[in-house]
């Protein structure tokens, strides 16, 4: 199984950590992860024109069996994929840590909404979803 990581990223990279146990958590619920700014841009070392960016973006979402859209910060960008994978048929899984609003666009486009504590919670709402 494969998904496609559709998570808000800063240019200075400061939430790289929070990327990471996002990717890690998804991992560890048995799928691999696509994730644009580490897979592509390998953190900032390559950059692409907006327009490059998005095709490749749009591209490996074909690719994958559905979209993680971690909306916790309203990124434009998140809604952007998602509404592409909604429309490809793809499934999109949203993801939002406790305690921070979920966008009412993006949440009607999709199968599930998890709400989380920490990233060990995050795991355990994930497994059992890649398990069926």
């Amino acid at each position: 199984m494969r998904a496609f990581l559709s998570i808000k990223f800063w240019g200075d990279d400061r939430n790289k950590q929070d990327v990471e146990r996002v990717i890690a958590a998804i991992e560890n619920a048995g799928v691999e992860v696509y994730c644009f700014r580490r897979d592509a841009e390998k953190w900032g070392e390559i950059e692409f024109e907006s327009g490059e960016m998005m095709n490749i973006a749009f591209k490996e979402i074909s690719k994958s069996d559905f979209l993680i859209a971690d909306v916790a910060d309203w990124p434009i960008g998140v809604g952007v994929e998602a509404g592409y994978a909604y429309a490809k048929g793809i499934p999109v899984i949203c993801i939002c840590s406790v305690g921070k609003k979920v966008a009412n666009t993006v949440a009607g486009l999709t199968e599930k909404v998890i709400r989380y504590v920490d990233y060990v919670d995050l795991n355990k709402q994930l497994s059992p979803l890649f398990a069926r």
